[in-house]
């Protein structure tokens, strides 16, 4: 065998090595082929669409103007909660959110101990976070004002069988309808109040 056969036959062999890597290379997804770890920045111009589930370590940036939109359509399964306390707005005034919806207690920041909503109960505590009715005015042994124009309470009682709503309003001397509700501070009426 002369030594130029054997060149020969190594540059083909070559050849059909590197061509074989070729047509591998082809038929495999790149996926496959190439790092999924990208170690520096990546400028994407145009339309990202990134399908399955995708993680973005650190902190993440959307849009670079308020014209810019961000649509939601999948569901949050985690809370979401703001990087500092008291310091960042849902919505503004000219921009307000139209219905929110509170399946449990709602937490309002200067209200929370102004105004306690109790869902599981069906009550609400105004300055007070355990209210005993459906609507309770400051806690026990503590004395409340409501300041109210003129007040006026509505109720339903039974007169023989018949709901009947019954009118209740506080009265002073001559104002009272009657003698017997100016002895009482009290009036009653089943027409209206006043």
């Amino acid at each position: 065998m002369s030594i130029s056969n054997t060149l020969g036959r190594e540059k083909v062999g070559h050849f059909l090595f590197y061509l074989i890597l070729v047509i591998v290379a082809m038929l495999v997804p790149l996926s496959y082929v190439y790092a999924t770890s990208i170690g520096t920045n990546v400028s994407v111009t145009g339309t990202l669409t990134v399908t399955g589930a995708s993680t973005f370590n650190g902190s993440v940036t959307v849009g670079d103007a308020t014209t810019d939109t961000l649509t939601v359509t999948a569901r949050l399964a985690a809370d979401l909660d703001p990087n500092a306390n008291n310091t960042i707005d849902l919505g503004a005034f000219s921009f307000a959110y139209k219905d929110i919806y509170v399946s449990s207690t709602a937490f309002v920041g200067d209200l929370s101990d102004l105004l306690y909503v109790d869902k599981v109960n069906s009550r609400i505590g105004i300055s007070s976070s355990t209210p005993s009715a459906k609507l309770s005015i400051g806690t026990v042994n503590t004395s409340s004002t409501i300041d109210v124009p003129q007040l006026c309470f509505r109720t339903t009682v039974d007169v023989a069988g018949t709901d009947t709503q019954l009118y209740y309003w506080p009265c002073n001397g001559t104002a009272c309808p009657t003698v017997a509700m100016q002895a009482t501070g009290w009036a009653t009426s089943t027409a209206s109040c006043f």
